[in-house]
């Protein structure tokens, strides 16, 4: 019973979230479109530069590898204000800094004018991705699991955006692009700001000793996003100097083709994450079995949807963009793909948080920046926007190969096998897709890399007939429930 209830209320809050995420994401595609058809591919490189730098140092400097830990402590904790309090005044002063820094550094990088940067700065920290203040806000409504109001406030948002963007699309450029995201997502920045005022959650109060305990308990992951983001910013500071704003341009439209992962990577973990810990604070070895299944259900999930989009490429590159990268098929399939990849990644920082492998956790994702640094420069030189993607798979592999490594040396041997079998299925559908791209009908391209995908992870027991009940157990009109 117990089981049941658990797997309900996942599937209750992934439902409510895939619902917000459907509609943001639906309404999203009219300025993605509007965006991509309108501006040109150089402009759309600096556009690119601003948002995914200034995303990358946000989420190094608002130290965003702890956010698990903090959904972690707020659930845990009877008393939270001072903990809260002291993480928003703390990321608040360091967004000063980050601006500044951000904008010497894309003048410096792409000649990027410092306005447009600190208007992109400014964005990033009101946006619902941009993984800054609005994030810290919603921590809250995460660890209550009310991703029914995240998701109503992030449509919001996206509504404000298209409506402006396709009012203003005969004066579109980098920099009013970044003025109307800034625009379209103060609203509701501020309502959750209200919100979690008049909820007692924001004092005039920075506890030191919140914040001291907090990072002793768990040090490495004051690292993770330092890692994870420097792998974003290193692999498109390498293709602006060795490549040129086109091929950065190039890049930033491809990465929307692995949207539909990264949407369900959090419409996944969000709820998994509380749902775990509940579980750690209760019975710990039944806890970390569930983890492994977790792990194997969520990055089949994701990793099946973007290999459906990845066959679908021809589709997504005439929707996305109207028809303006119809060269670029390619690598628009290759980014999809590199989601099953991210995936992977993705799952082991959340389990290596959960489970207080705090290390592995981090190690893992530095093992993403060494890979840029090792791969970028001659897979970039050897095949321009395409080889920078290549270089972000071969950085993934190596990072799920070492968190493999890891966990075999402290005895988890069912979570190190299950990364093993998640890394080889992979490969397979990697070259499925690789195999697609040589077909010239849309049709045989799509129907060779979904066979590929799901004939792969059946054979390697990725996905087997025994998830229908615990998908049936998921559904709240489920008998059973």
């Amino acid at each position: 019973m117990q089981h049941t209830d658990a797997a309900r209320s996942f599937g209750r809050a992934s439902g409510i979230l895939l619902i917000g995420q459907l509609a943001y994401y639906a309404i999203y595609l009219v300025s993605i479109r509007t965006i991509l058809s309108t501006l040109p591919k150089a402009e759309n490189g600096v556009l690119t530069l601003v948002q995914q730098w200034a995303a990358a140092a946000f989420s190094i400097t608002m130290m965003n590898g702890y956010n698990t830990l903090i959904v972690h402590r707020l659930r845990a904790e009877p008393s939270h204000t001072a903990l809260f309090s002291t993480l928003i005044w703390l990321r608040s002063g360091i967004a000063l800094g980050t601006a500044a820094a951000v904008a010497a550094c894309l003048s410096a990088i792409g000649d990027v004018p410092v306005s447009i940067s600190l208007v992109g700065v400014a964005a990033t920290v009101v946006l619902s991705r941009g993984m800054a203040l609005r994030t810290t806000l919603e921590l809250p409504l995460q660890s209550q699991m009310r991703f029914g109001s995240i998701a109503a406030l992030s449509i919001l948002d996206v509504l404000l955006l298209a409506a402006l963007l396709v009012a203003s699309q005969a004066n579109l450029n980098a920099a009013s692009v970044l003025t109307l995201q800034l625009v379209s997502a103060l609203p509701s920045f501020i309502l959750l700001a209200v919100l979690a005022v008049r909820a007692g959650m924001i004092r005039i109060l920075f506890d030191r000793c919140t914040l001291g305990s907090l990072f002793r308990t768990a040090r490495p992951l004051g690292f993770l996003a330092l890692f994870l983001s420097l792998h974003t910013m290193l692999d498109l500071a390498i293709l602006r100097l060795a490549g040129t704003p086109t091929m950065v341009g190039v890049f930033g439209a491809s990465s929307y083709a692995a949207l539909p992962a990264n949407v369900l990577m959090g419409i996944v973990w969000s709820p998994l994450v509380p749902l775990l810990s509940k579980k750690l604070h209760g019975d710990r070895i039944a806890a970390i079995e569930h983890a492994g299944e977790a792990l194997r259900l969520a990055t089949a999930t994701i990793g099946i949807i973007a290999c459906v989009v990845a066959g679908g490429a021809p589709l997504v590159v005439e929707l996305l963009t109207r028809g303006a990268y119809r060269d670029h098929i390619g690598i628009f399939a290759l980014q999809s793909w590199l989601g099953m990849l991210t995936a992977t990644v993705f799952a082991v920082q959340h389990l290596g948080t959960l489970l207080e492998q705090y290390r592995i956790a981090t190690a893992t994702v530095a093992m993403l920046a060494l890979g840029s640094l090792l791969f970028d420069w001659w897979l970039v030189a050897a095949w321009g926007a395409e080889g920078i993607v290549l270089a972000k798979a071969a950085s993934h592999l190596l990072a799920i190969s070492y968190a493999y490594w890891q966990f075999t040396r402290i005895g988890m041997l069912a979570l190190a096998r299950m990364l093993a079998r998640l890394m080889f299925w992979s490969l397979l559908a990697g070259g499925a897709i690789v195999f697609a791209l040589q077909q010239t009908t849309w049709f045989v391209h799509g129907a060779v890399a979904i066979v590929g995908v799901i004939g792969s992870a059946a054979l390697l027991g990725i996905i087997r007939w025994s998830d229908r009940a615990l998908l049936q157990r998921m559904l709240p009109f489920h008998p059973s429930a």
